[in-house]
């Protein structure tokens, strides 16, 4: 356990790291490649351990086995998508400000315990089709906010359960006063 901790310290550190030129990102793709290579041997080792219970604990053994869940983080699954139209027309809006922030009601953020914490995920501008998409975000509850000149705007929240895209349609008013 301490191996996987220690290689869990060593990922955020790789993780954390700007990628710079193609020299950096190739050099980091290795070391993450090696840090995910260590981190299969060792949890095969802890496997290993807990399958030479299985004569003496075999309830033990088949609840690991149901529980033991490894999450292929690098696969880049599309978690969420917005359209941006205007209520009257539908036609899409192009280049409207969108911004969206993680409600997080108590959650660990480096390891301290926070409470009522948000954490903004940088501005975009939708595209010539009026949307916008965001690959693997966090399970959890977001609020956004969307502005356009001329137009209300609007706010609201939706959210993120793991391996499951959500897509939000947000209709903007025009700004009448």
């Amino acid at each position: 356990m301490d191996a996987l901790k220690q290689l869990t310290l060593d990922f955020m550190k790789i993780y954390t790291t700007p990628t710079g030129n193609k020299k950096n990102k190739a050099k980091l793709t290795a070391n993450l490649n090696q840090l995910f290579k260590t981190a299969d041997a060792g949890l095969t080792k802890i496997d290993n351990q807990v399958n030479t219970l299985f004569d003496t604990d075999p309830d033990f053994c088949d609840e690991y086995q149901r529980r033991r869940v490894v999450v292929n983080l690098a696969a880049r699954l599309r978690a969420f998508q917005m359209w941006i139209w205007d209520d009257e027309t539908s036609q899409p809006f192009g280049k409207a400000v969108v911004k969206i922030t993680k409600k997080d009601d108590s959650e660990l953020i480096n390891g301290l315990q926070s409470t009522g914490v948000s954490r903004k995920i940088p501005a975009k501008k939708t595209g010539v089709r009026g949307g916008i998409s965001i690959n693997n975000m966090a399970t959890g509850e977001y609020l956004y906010e969307i502005s356009f000149g001329g137009y209300i705007t609007q706010t609201g929240s939706f959210f993120i359960n793991d391996g499951v895209m959500t897509e939000v349609i947000v209709r903007l008013k025009r700004n009448i006063e």
